[in-house]
Order: C-alpha cells, then sequence, then structure tokens
C-alpha cells in the first residue's frame, strides 16, 4: 500500500482541528456566554477571552490524536448523513446547555439518556462509541475543571471539580461527532482502509 501525501493530509487535519475549535467558539459564544452558563474574566471580544479559540483548536488537536490512535481504526467508516446528524445532534445539545443551563440535573439526564438512546440505536461499533465517549467526558471534563483553576473564567453553577456535571453529558454527545469526522478524515488522507 502506498503512503498518503502527508502534506495534503496534514492541511486536512489542521483544518479541522480549525474548524472544530471555530465550531466550539461560536457553541460557546453563542449558548453558554450569551445565556450565563459560563463567564470570562478578561472578556476581550463578545465576552470571551482571547485565549478561547485557541484553547478550543488545541484541544481539538487532542482530541483528533486520541481519537485517532486509540478508538477510530476500529469504527466502520460513517456515511455522510451519519455525521450530519452527529454534528447536528452535538450543535443542538450544546444550545440546550446554554439555554437550561439554570436546571442541570435535568440537563445532565436528559443528555445522558439521550446518548444512550444513539447508543442503542447506533447499528454496529457501540463498544467503540460507548468508550471513547466515556473517556471524552471524563478527560474533557477533568481538562475544565482545571482550566478553571487559573481563575480565567467559571462556570455559573459548579458541582463537581468545578464544572457542572451536564458538562459531561455535552462531551458524550460530542464523541460521536469526532470520532466520526476523525474516521472520516483518517480514510480519505491517512492510513486507515477505506471500510
Amino acid at each position: 500500500m502506498q503512503s498518503p501525501p502527508r502534506l495534503p493530509y496534514l492541511l486536512a487535519v489542521i483544518a479541522v482541528c480549525a474548524g472544530i475549535g471555530s465550531l466550539l467558539t461560536l457553541c460557546d459564544r453563542f449558548f453558554h456566554v450569551a445565556f450565563g452558563a459560563l463567564s470570562y474574566t478578561s472578556p476581550i471580544f463578545t465576552g470571551q477571552a482571547w485565549w478561547v479559540w485557541p484553547n478550543f483548536m488545541l484541544a481539538s488537536g487532542a482530541m483528533y490524536l486520541g481519537a485517532k490512535l486509540l478508538f477510530a481504526p476500529q469504527l466502520r467508516q460513517p456515511t455522510m448523513p451519519q455525521l450530519l446528524v452527529s454534528h447536528a445532534l452535538f450543535i443542538a445539545v450544546y444550545g440546550l446547555s446554554g439555554v437550561f443551563n439554570a436546571h442541570p440535573q435535568a440537563l445532565l439526564w436528559g443528555f445522558c439518556l439521550g446518548w444512550l438512546l444513539r447508543l442503542a440505536t447506533t447499528p454496529s461499533d457501540r463498544g467503540v462509541y460507548a468508550l471513547f465517549g466515556v473517556v471524552l467526558a471524563l478527560a474533557g471534563c477533568a481538562f475544565e475543571g482545571v482550566l478553571t483553576l487559573t481563575g480565567e473564567f467559571a462556570y455559573r453553577a459548579p458541582e463537581f471539580f468545578h464544572v457542572p456535571l451536564w458538562l459531561a453529558g455535552l462531551y458524550l454527545h460530542g464523541s460521536f461527532a469526532i470520532l466520526q469526522l476523525v474516521r472520516r478524515i483518517e480514510a480519505r488522507y491517512g492510513k486507515m482502509p477505506a471500510g
């Protein structure tokens, strides 16, 4: 098997991480900041700090790498409609977490039940999605909890280690989107087979 050209692959990965970082920055601004789910100590633009987009881009890179190395090789390549649905559901869950952030227990239960329903209706690769979702939720919440220790931002109603519990549900839903996106990019530009 011939190895893929490295420059198109590298550019695709950078573009994906920049795109995910941009999407997360917009969701943060229009859902979490706008509805008061969190606030930044030193906002400079539309309620956000200067470091929000670079942070989301680097976090996207870490999620991409983790998904690529540990989980994506075991996953069947998702169809484009599956990928679009996963991203639309993630954005919807992000929006709900902002709009209804004053009801953290309802969000937590709703997000977890919704994620379990998604797993139950996923025709294949349930174990891969489940494991990646749990790993991403734990790692993401831990990272954000540590990041709050800088004093640069704070959640409105932290419940555990400086973050609301519903945040884990947001990561659970995001895990479908990131894992499917990584799998498609790796099949197209990387060394993973397209199957």
